[in-house]
């Protein structure tokens, strides 16, 4: 089951709807669940179990970016910069032995 990500006014959820009667084991307490329920965990790995219908209502999908991916592409970019300015000092360095 492939999960999904979805956002209520207050707070973001993992949710996929189940096919078979389980139990989701949480930190504080289990919860049960039947087919056709949506079985949710929140951003702490609680699960919990709403009606499709709930669901529907009060429920909307969202994406979630990727935190620290900017931070990455910022990071890639200042190693690209350094490697430029290391090779121009090298070539300049390289070019000032040719005059001695």
């Amino acid at each position: 089951m492939a999960k999904k990500i979805y956002a209520n006014r207050k707070f973001v959820v993992e949710a996929v709807e189940v096919k078979t009667k389980g139990v989701a084991v949480g930190q504080f307490a289990d919860v049960y669940y039947e087919p056709g329920e949506i079985l949710m965990k929140d951003l702490n790995g609680q699960p919990f179990v709403v009606t499709k219908g709930h669901f529907e209502q009060n429920y909307i999908p969202v994406e979630v970016e990727d935190k620290y991916a900017d931070m990455a592409k910022g990071y890639m970019e200042m190693g690209d910069i350094n490697l430029e300015e290391a090779n121009a000092g090298v070539h300049t360095y390289n070019d000032g032995l040719k005059d001695l």
